[in-house]
């Protein structure tokens, strides 16, 4: 894995069916706090809330891994200069090879 393999990019509605199926896997919803077996309407009602919702002290992009949406991170609560700084990375197989570690360094940066 390279640095340069991660991308940061917004997020779109067309990406719903890839948070699909992170919904489906019990691991990435344990470790992000989402809700289990929630309803595709339900799920895709959340989605177009995290693409459309444009809060001042909220930014949500993409995670992109050889060009494939594979997580999403957060900055919140922006307040001048500081700010939370959250990932998930949806694709449980691909936890524990840095790629949250060279996720989170692009956030920084973006930020």
């Amino acid at each position: 894995m390279e640095p340069d393999d991660i991308k940061l990019r917004p997020l779109e509605l067309d990406d719903y069916k890839i948070a699909l199926n992170w919904s489906k896997d019990i691991h990435f919803c344990i470790a992000n706090g989402w809700p289990q077996n929630r309803s595709d309407e339900e799920l895709s009602l959340w989605w177009s809330n995290c693409v459309n919702n444009k809060k001042e002290d909220f930014v949500r992009m993409g995670i992109e891994f050889n060009d494939k949406l594979i997580g999403y991170a957060d900055l919140a609560c922006i307040k001048g200069n500081t700010a939370e700084v959250g990932i998930a990375i949806g694709e449980s197989k691909l936890w524990g090879k840095g790629i949250g570690y060279h996720s989170l360094l692009c956030m920084v940066n973006y930020a």
